[in-house]
Formats: structure tokens, C-alpha cells, sequence
């Protein structure tokens, strides 16, 4: 049996195939990771098993996170692939992103890249999900070149560094709170670049 905890209040066990997850951050997040993984239906995801209250069981994805892996750039278009597959679910013109991509919620197995931890999921732009992957994937130029390649989304710099800028912001609530003070660091690192970047180009 092994356990995880997820910011202090999802909890994660895994025993015999089986990943049961409580989710204590409310209704709205276990909605989310609900209608993810049904949707998804074992897809590029973990296959639903059952849903008891604020627990869910799904199975468990036999691979390893990317934080353990060499990122090259098979992997870096799997991922994109897998996203393609995520985004293509759409409603009213939004597509579902997963809403809280770094390396450890992405786990590379036999079948290809598959994402875990949808309680932050939604409909909304894709890009989204793509500023993650820049803040917290991939650094290599040509890597990431290589990933909007095979993305079916262009690549839009302002929107890009405006979602930055939002998701680095959401990390420094959370991490002033935690004392995470590395990735406090980081975000704040981030943000001053895309405003450094921002007045540059205004000057041009």
C-alpha cells in the first residue's frame, strides 16, 4: 500500500491495481475529476472503477511520472498528442483542460503519456494547459518548438504570458500559504520576466 497526500488535503492510496483518492477540497473539485475521467474513459487518463461519496477509485496507471524520465522529443509529442486528445472534448466553444499540469501529473506508461489528478479540470482555452507545460515542463527551445508542432493549437505569445502570468500568480497564494519557498521563488521569477518582456516590447 502506498500513500500520497495532495496539498495537504487529497489523500491518494494505492493497493492491488486500485488508486482510491478523497477529495476534501469540495464538491466542485470532485465534480471535476469526475466528469474528467468519464469522459476520458481510461483514455490518456485512469479508468473510473467507482465513486462513494468524496472518494474515487480508478485504477492505477502503470508507469512513472516525467519528473523520473528524460524528456526528449518522442515524449514531448506524445504529450502534445495527449493533449490534443484532452482538448478535443469540447463544449460551448471551450475545450476541457486539465488545469494543473507539471511533471508529476503526467505519467509516461506502455500505452503512451497519461494525465492523473483532474480536480482542477474545466472548459476553457487551451492555452491554458500549453503555459503550464512552459512553466513547468518544458525549457528547451527546440523542445517546445517541437511540442507546438504537434499541438493543434498556435501558439499566441501575449495569451501565452497572460496565462503565465495567472498561473504563477495562483501558485504564489498557495505556496506563501504552504512555505513552499522555492516555488514561491520561481513564480515570482516568472511574472517579473513576462512584465520585463511586456514594457520591452512596448518601448520597441
Amino acid at each position: 500500500m502506498r500513500f500520497k497526500s495532495f496539498r495537504g488535503i487529497n489523500v491518494a492510496v494505492e493497493e492491488d491495481g486500485v488508486v482510491s483518492k478523497q477529495i476534501n477540497d469540495g464538491r466542485e473539485a470532485l465534480e471535476a475529476e469526475v466528469r474528467a475521467l468519464t469522459l476520458l474513459d481510461g483514455c490518456r487518463a485512469p479508468k473510473l472503477i467507482s465513486i462513494c461519496g468524496s472518494t474515487i477509485e480508478m485504477e492505477k496507471i502503470d508507469g512513472k511520472p516525467l519528473s523520473k524520465c528524460k524528456l526528449d522529443k518522442e515524449l514531448v509529442k506524445d504529450l502534445a498528442n495527449a493533449l490534443n486528445f484532452l482538448h478535443s472534448h469540447r463544449k460551448g466553444g471551450l475545450c476541457l483542460i486539465h488545469g494543473d499540469l507539471h511533471k508529476n501529473n503526467i505519467i509516461v506508461s506502455k500505452e503512451g503519456i497519461k494525465f492523473v489528478d483532474f480536480t482542477n479540470s474545466r472548459y476553457a482555452d487551451p492555452l491554458l494547459d500549453a503555459a503550464a507545460v512552459e512553466i513547468h515542463v518544458i525549457n528547451d527551445p527546440k523542445l517546445l518548438s517541437a511540442f507546438y508542432r504537434a499541438l493543434h493549437v498556435k501558439r499566441d505569445r501575449q495569451t501565452i504570458d497572460r496565462h503565465r502570468v495567472t498561473h504563477c500568480l495562483q501558485h504564489l497564494e498557495w505556496a506563501e500559504k504552504e512555505g513552499h519557498h522555492g516555488l514561491a521563488k520561481k513564480s515570482r521569477r516568472i511574472i517579473e520576466e513576462v512584465r520585463n518582456g511586456a514594457d520591452h516590447a512596448k518601448r520597441l
